[in-house]
């Protein structure tokens, strides 16, 4: 150990940096990087409506028990109590980001159908979603609106 310290004070430094260095190269990189979509990206899916599941493709997949589909309400717990599709999930736009909730909304197994009343909240979740870089997940044209006017009180044709 006194020999180390015998060294010149440049042979010492040099020796420090190469230890600092080796430790250095050691650390692994950091492979996490934020996914994040070009604005063009983002237009480019919601232009096309790629997003979008039309209620009468729904109303067609819970006819048929379809174990593929998962249904996310983002409305308020409150919202949610007094309506909602039936085996929905509530998970509130502003828990979105929230942990607890990565599983069902980051995941390929199941195809999430976003909605709310309209279809703003569940595009703005939808889109925080894709910037994340979650995939599987859609929005309910029209929201629980909608539904109700086209699924739950459907118009009668015209007798032409």
């Amino acid at each position: 150990m006194k020999e180390i310290f015998n060294l010149k004070p440049r042979v010492l430094l040099s020796f420090i940096i190469i230890l600092f260095g080796l430790s250095v190269a050691m650390i692994p990189e950091n492979t996490t990087q934020q996914y994040k979509l070009t604005a063009n990206e983002m237009l480019e899916e919601v232009q096309y409506g790629s997003e979008l599941i039309h209620p009468d493709e729904l109303a067609d997949w819970l006819i048929n028990k379809d174990p593929s589909i998962q249904l996310i309400d983002v409305r308020s717990p409150e919202e949610y109590e007094k309506f909602s599709l039936g085996n929905a999930i509530n998970i509130p736009l502003s828990d979105i980001l929230s942990d607890e909730w990565v599983n069902y909304l980051d995941q390929d197994i199941k195809m999430n159908i976003l909605y709310s009343n309209g279809s703003t909240k569940s595009h703005e979740a939808w889109m925080i979603l894709r910037q994340l870089g979650y995939e599987n997940n859609y929005v309910l044209q029209g929201g629980l609106n909608y539904w109700v006017e086209t699924i739950l009180n459907p118009e009668a044709p015209k007798s032409t």
